[in-house]
C-alpha cells in the first residue's frame, strides 16, 4: 500500500500542471483507466474497444480476500457521445461455466477543464444481482508524460475493491508503452502496456497488450494476469474524403463534352414543343446512359425539360447504403451532362416505387464534387410524386425486375447466465425476394441449421433452438399515396417461437418534409396453425431524428406480437453504416397477474455486405444482410436476474417500410443533408 508520503507527492502533482488528458486503456472492469480503478478521461466519440482477459474477480460480497484467481473477462467499451463511454463486461470462471454480464457507464464534467478532468461513473448498473457495485467520484491531470488519478468509490460491498479512497498513476514514456501503478481502495495493482504505433494501423487502430500483477490472489504466486485489447473506430464504409485526381478528370470530360456538342450526330426536338427545342447530342445521351449502366442500375430512365436533366434508376448494386448510388448517379451527371442544362433531378426508385428525388444545379454539384465545398443544396425530396408530363424520354428501361437472394445469420443467444458465459443456437437464413410488379413483391426465407452450443442442443435452452425449417412465406404491397407517406400491406405465414402463424398486417408511414418527424402505425392479425393463439397486433410509434448529433429516438406504444401491452423507447446511435442501439422495454402481459417487465439493452447493427457488389448467378442477385443486429439485454428493476423472453416483440420488421424502401431509415432530407460527403465519396471511389 502507498505510504503517507506517497499520497502527499500524489495530491501535489495532481494540482501542479494543466496538461490535456488523452484517453486510457481499458481496464479489467472495461472502463477507460488503469489496472482496476477508472481515471477522468472517456472513450472518444465514434471509437470502440474490445478486450479479453484470463482474469476472474471474485463476488466482492463474499471475499474480504483473494479476490482474483484465473478465468474469462470479456469487455466491451463504446464512445457514442461526447464525454460519455458505456462499457459491457462479462466475468466468469470459464467459458462452458456461469458468469455475470454487467454495464457501466461513465460521464466526464465538462467543468474545470483547465486544471483537471473530473468524471462520475456507475459500475454493474441496472439488475438485482450487482455483484461488482459501485459509484465513484475520479479525478485525473496529466503532468509530462504521467497521468495521475485519485477518487473515491462506494460499494455495497464493506471490503474489497472499489469502496472507499483510490488513487494511482499511470507513465507513458513512449506513445507505445505504460506503466501502471495502483491502490483501488483494498489492493496494489501493477501492469504494463505493450501497444501497436501508431503508423502499423490506420484510422486511429490499435492492438494493445498487457500484463498485470494483482496482490491478492486465490493461488499464492500465481498473480499475473494477460489482456489482449483492440482499439478501431465506429462506422463501417466510412467517407475517406480523398479527392486527389478528381479536378482533372472532370474538367477532362467537361472539355470533351464541349467538343462533342459539335457533333453532327444530334437530336433535334419536334417543333410543337418550343419550350424543349434544344439541340441534344446523341453522343452524350449514350455515353451517360451507358455509363449509369456500366454500374450495374437496373431501369434506367433518361430525359430532357427544358434545361433540366431528369434520370430515374434502381439500385440492385450498392445495398449497403443506398446512399452511395445516389452519389454515383450524381456524380456522374455531373460530369458527362453538357453545358447546355443548367439543372438536374435524379430520383431513385425500388420496385417502381419512387425513393427520393434529389434536384438542383449541375454546375454546383460539380463543384462539389471537385473541391468538396457545398455551396448549392440540393432539394430533397422523399416519395415524390411522378416525374411531369412534360419530361421527353430519351432512353427508356422499364420492367427489369431482379429477384434477390439475402443471406444472414439468424442467431439465438443467451450471455451472463448461471449455466454459461455464452449459449448460442446459429443458422442461416435465406431469403428470396421476387419483385412481381409495381410495390408488389414476393418474400420466402428459411433457417438452415448451423450449430448449437451444448445448452441449446440438449441443456436448458433446446426448445428456443433454431432447426432447419421454412420461416416465412407471404406477399407484400406497398403503396407511396402522397409525398413522405408510405403504405405497405403483408399477406401470408410466418414462425413465432417456432410455431406458424397466418397474418395479414397493415403499416402506414408519415414523414415531415425534412424527415425529422415520424409516425408509424402498424396493425395485424396472426392466427395460429400449430396451435389455438389468436394474436392481435396494435402500435403507434413516433421517431424523432437528432440531426446534430446524428441520433434516431424512437417509441412505439400498444399491443406486441407476444401479447404484451407497453412501450418500447430505442436510442439509435449512427457511425456511416454501423448502428450502435439502446433499447428499455416496460410491458405487462395482457389478462394476466404476472407484474410488468422491465428489460434494458445494448446492441449494434453492421452491414454483412460489401459497399458495391455485382453478384448475379442466372439473373439473380446473391446478398448479405445490409443491416444485422444484435443485442445483449438484462432483465432491470426486478428482484431477480430471470431471463425475460418476447417483450415487445415488433413482427415482420425485416421488410418492413423503412428497411425496404428508406434505407433503413435513412432516406430522407436531414439525413442526406448531414451525409452530402458521402455521396461525393462514393463517386470518388467507385467513379
Amino acid at each position: 500500500m502507498f505510504n503517507n508520503s506517497s499520497k502527499l507527492l500524489f495530491l501535489l502533482l495532481l494540482f501542479l500542471n494543466t496538461s490535456s488528458l488523452t484517453a486510457s486503456q481499458i481496464n479489467i472492469q472495461g472502463m477507460s483507466g488503469l489496472v482496476n480503478i477508472p481515471d477522468a478521461s472517456v472513450m472518444d466519440k465514434g471509437q470502440a474497444q474490445i478486450q479479453l482477459s484470463n482474469i476472474f474477480e471474485n463476488k466482492r460480497s463474499s471475499y474480504t480476500s483473494n479476490h482474483y484467481e484465473r478465468g474469462v473477462n470479456e469487455n466491451v467499451l463504446l464512445g457514442i457521445f461526447d464525454n460519455v463511454e458505456l462499457a459491457w463486461r462479462n466475468n466468469g470462471r470459464k467459458f462452458s461455466g456461469g458468469s455475470d454480464m454487467s454495464f457501466n457507464i461513465k460521464w466526464q464534467l465538462p467543468f474545470f477543464k483547465e486544471w483537471f478532468d473530473i468524471a462520475l461513473g456507475i459500475q454493474d448498473l441496472g439488475g438485482a444481482s450487482n455483484y461488482y457495485d459501485a459509484e465513484y467520484i475520479v479525478i485525473s491531470k496529466t503532468i509530462g508524460f504521467t497521468k495521475l488519478s485519485a477518487g473515491y468509490s462506494h460499494s455495497f460491498s464493506d471490503s474489497g475493491p472499489m469502496n472507499g479512497s483510490f488513487y494511482g498513476m499511470e507513465i507513458l514514456p513512449l506513445p507505445w508503452l505504460a506503466v501502471n501503478v495502483e491502490y483501488d481502495g483494498a489492493d496494489v495493482n501493477r501492469s504494463l502496456n505493450l501497444s501497436t504505433p501508431s503508423s502499423w494501423m490506420s484510422d486511429n487502430k490499435k492492438l494493445t497488450f498487457t500484463v498485470a500483477q494483482m496482490d491478492e490472489t486465490v493461488t499464492a504466486g500465481d498473480n499475473l494476469f494477460y489482456a489482449i485489447s483492440f482499439s478501431f473506430p465506429l462506422g463501417a464504409n466510412r467517407a475517406k474524403n480523398d479527392s486527389s485526381g478528381i479536378n482533372q478528370i472532370i474538367n477532362s470530360s467537361i472539355n470533351e463534352f464541349s467538343f462533342s456538342t459539335q457533333s453532327t450526330h444530334t437530336l433535334l426536338l419536334e417543333d410543337n414543343q418550343p419550350e424543349k427545342s434544344t439541340i441534344i447530342t446523341k453522343a452524350w445521351t449514350d455515353e451517360l446512359y451507358q455509363r449509369i449502366k456500366s454500374y450495374g442500375f437496373d431501369n434506367v430512365n433518361l430525359g430532357t425539360n427544358s434545361q433540366t436533366l431528369v434520370l430515374r434508376f434502381e439500385s440492385t448494386v450498392f445495398n449497403a447504403n443506398s446512399l452511395d448510388a445516389l452519389g454515383v448517379v450524381l456524380g456522374a451527371v455531373s460530369e458527362y451532362a453538357p453545358e447546355s442544362f443548367k439543372k438536374y433531378s435524379v430520383t431513385m426508385q425500388k420496385n417502381g416505387i419512387n425513393q427520393v428525388t434529389l434536384q438542383g444545379n449541375i454546375s454546383g454539384y460539380r463543384h462539389f464534387i471537385q473541391t468538396g465545398v457545398l455551396n448549392d443544396m440540393p432539394e430533397i425530396i422523399t416519395t415524390p410524386n411522378e416525374v411531369n408530363d412534360e419530361t421527353l424520354w430519351l432512353k427508356k428501361d422499364d420492367g427489369t425486375l431482379t429477384p434477390k437472394l439475402t443471406l444472414s445469420p439468424s442467431l439465438i443467444s443467451t450471455i451472463g447466465t448461471e449455466v454459461g458465459m455464452l449459449d448460442y443456437s446459429l443458422a442461416l437464413n435465406t431469403q428470396l425476394e421476387i419483385p412481381l410488379s409495381k410495390g408488389l413483391s414476393f418474400y420466402s426465407s428459411a433457417d438452415i441449421l448451423l450449430s448449437n452450443s451444448g445448452d441449446f442442443e440438449n441443456g436448458i435452452f433446446k426448445s428456443q433452438a433454431k432447426k432447419s425449417q421454412l420461416m416465412d412465406i407471404y406477399l407484400s404491397k406497398t403503396f407511396s399515396p402522397a409525398t413522405q407517406s408510405f403504405d405497405q400491406l403483408q399477406l401470408g405465414i410466418m414462425r413465432y417461437n417456432n410455431d406458424r402463424y397466418i397474418f395479414a398486417q397493415n403499416e402506414a408511414q408519415w414523414s415531415s418534409l425534412d424527415g425529422i418527424h415520424q409516425l408509424n402505425a402498424t396493425a395485424g392479425r396472426y392466427l395460429g396453425i400449430d396451435n389455438s393463439y389468436n394474436l392481435p397486433v396494435l402500435l403507434g410509434s413516433y421517431r424523432y431524428y437528432w440531426d446534430e448529433k446524428d441520433i434516431r429516438l424512437k417509441l412505439s406504444v400498444g399491443q406486441f406480437l407476444g401479447q404484451d401491452q407497453g412501450y418500447k423507447i430505442e436510442a439509435d446511435y449512427l457511425f456511416d453504416d454501423t448502428v450502435i442501439k439502446l433499447n428499455f422495454r416496460h410491458t405487462k402481459l395482457m389478462n394476466s397477474n404476472v407484474n410488468a417487465v422491465m428489460v434494458a439493452g445494448i446492441g449494434f447493427s453492421v452491414p454483412l455486405t460489401s459497399r458495391q457488389e455485382k453478384t448475379h448467378l442466372s439473373h439473380i442477385q446473391i446478398t448479405g444482410i445490409p443491416s444485422w443486429y444484435y443485442s445483449v439485454n438484462s432483465r432491470v428493476g426486478d428482484d431477480h436476474n430471470g431471463l425475460a423472453y418476447n417483450v415487445a416483440d415488433i413482427p415482420m420488421i425485416k421488410n418492413n417500410i423503412n428497411n425496404q424502401y428508406l434505407n433503413i431509415d435513412r432516406l430522407f432530407e436531414a439525413y442526406i443533408s448531414k451525409h452530402m460527403n458521402r455521396l461525393r465519396d462514393a463517386y470518388i471511389t467507385y467513379r
